[in-house]
């Protein structure tokens, strides 16, 4: 049993009687010694979006001879960081014809990892050509080059999260997985 969070596990050999095995709060399962321990080293557990604390995870067992034990785990939980805003900088204008866009990206704490890597320009075959910052809350993106001159559109930075943009506490941005970050100001080129 979970709390403030699911819990998966690749059932192999077992029998799951509760839960599916992904995403569960509670997933009970039998089977011999080997499969069991089998399924528990493929346990995983992922906690709820945005939760920061101490999350559980409760392990009740009983071998079918009268042996039983009722073990919990308390898991603490970093907050995860996110893009809060990636806003146009220079030209601050939305309707621009300059060949060269600066957008600043702000996180909602401090993070490290910052890359070129880590975005995308959305809307033209313009490419990052720097980052001002690799660290801290916020960070300067000048987008430059590609079809910029001559282009008729609209042109947006998004975020493309690896993993690689991590917190204090080495926390990816987002939390696990991918947290895709496309809600940002355009420019109409």
């Amino acid at each position: 049993t979970a709390t403030n969070g699911t819990i998966s596990m690749t059932a192999g050999g077992t029998t799951v009687t509760t839960g599916d095995g992904t995403d569960d709060a509670i997933i009970a399962f039998n089977g011999t010694l080997i499969n069991v321990n089998t399924a528990l080293d493929t346990l995983t557990f992922k906690p709820t979006a945005d939760f920061s604390g101490d999350a559980t995870l409760r392990m009740q067992t009983d071998d079918g001879n009268s042996g039983t034990d009722d073990d919990t785990l308390t898991i603490p939980v970093a907050n995860a960081p996110e893009v809060t805003s990636i806003n146009r900088l220079t030209p601050s204008a939305s309707d621009t014809n300059a060949d060269t866009l600066i957008y600043r990206v702000t996180f909602s704490e401090s993070v490290s990892g910052i890359d070129s890597t880590d975005f995308s320009v959305n809307g033209s075959t313009a490419t990052v050509s720097n980052v001002s910052a690799a660290t801290g809350t916020t960070t300067d993106i000048t987008v430059s080059g590609g079809d910029l001159a001559s282009l008729d559109a609209t042109v947006r930075l998004d975020i493309l999260d690896d993993n690689t943009i991590i917190n204090a506490a080495s926390v990816g941005l987002g939390g696990s997985g991918t947290d895709n970050f496309t809600g940002g100001q355009t420019y109409a080129i």
